[in-house]
């Protein structure tokens, strides 16, 4: 069903249509004005529209007068990209010089959206069921990603969240840990909660002595991982990566659980010819 209305002052048309990627294909050929794409937010949309998260929320795609896509390509191109038809508004007959004050705001995030429902530590959570997601999803190497290469849409998080409400413990956990232990809360709160899914009482073990240090001798893996973190976190040559500290987690928690006291050195390589993979935790 297509809706339409017409102003015969302005020559603006204002349609609520069932944009099919048909449709969608046709209106970019027009594309011929804007910026360059973001792959990554396409990604995104595409994945929200495959699981059906795609609402008419008021947001229209914008097009001059002469045809030219003023707002709109990326979910054009997601559009494309799913294979699926969305209900979405479309305005045609706007001034071509109108696009110098569009899409000045930012999209919602995760973050912005959990706040709104009420969670408490909303920028750490979304970080971290996110993070989750991906794990679940596409595997550890994934993990620590970002949308870039691994989008989660807001609704495929928070449905995660209604069905992992334990995630919010493992968020009181870990705030202390990540002070004390120079480890990210991204990074601590993802291993935290999978540690402990693979066994509460080690995991819990893991990371009161990660926090504080005590109750272990030369040797001791985790030990050797404060050692470490603290030499990534005072070296600024080193930067932040939080796919090196989750890899220096996963090889402690692993000697760790394997019952090896005589671990003098973790290292885990990033970069250059032969890099490190991402460890299972087991």
């Amino acid at each position: 069903m297509t809706l339409m209305t017409k102003n015969s002052e302005t020559g603006l048309n204002v349609q609520a249509v069932q944009l099919t990627p048909k449709m969608a294909n046709k209106l970019l050929a027009h594309n011929t004005h804007n910026r360059k794409v973001v792959q990554a937010k396409v990604n995104l949309w595409a994945e929200a529209m495959k699981r059906g998260e795609w609402r008419m929320n008021g947001e229209a795609i914008k097009i001059a007068e002469d045809g030219t896509i003023l707002d709109g390509q990326h979910r054009l191109y997601a559009v494309v990209q799913s294979g699926v038809t969305v209900p979405i508004l479309i305005i045609t007959g706007l001034p071509t010089r109108s696009q110098e004050t569009m899409d000045t705001g930012k999209s919602r995030t995760l973050a912005d959206v959990l706040t709104l429902r009420g969670e408490k530590n909303a920028v750490s959570l979304a970080a971290v069921v996110a993070g989750l997601v991906r794990y679940e999803r596409w595997g550890v190497q994934a993990s620590f990603g970002s949308g870039n290469a691994w989008p989660v849409t807001n609704g495929q998080a928070i449905q995660w969240l209604e069905d992992h409400p334990d995630v919010r413990d493992t968020i009181n956990s870990i705030r202390g840990i990540s002070k004390h232990a120079n480890i990210p809360e991204k990074v601590a709160g993802i291993l935290h909660y999978r540690f402990t899914h693979i066994n509460k009482e080690d995991g819990e073990d893991f990371f009161d002595k990660l926090d504080t240090g005590a109750g272990m001798e030369q040797g001791h893996p985790i030990l050797a991982l404060r050692k470490q973190l603290k030499i990534v976190h005072d070296d600024p040559t080193q930067g932040y990566n939080p796919r090196r500290i989750g890899g220096l987690v996963l090889k402690a928690w692993n000697k760790y659980r394997d019952g090896e006291m005589d671990v003098k050195l973790l290292r885990f390589t990033v970069g250059g010819a032969h890099p490190d993979q991402l460890p299972e935790a087991r």
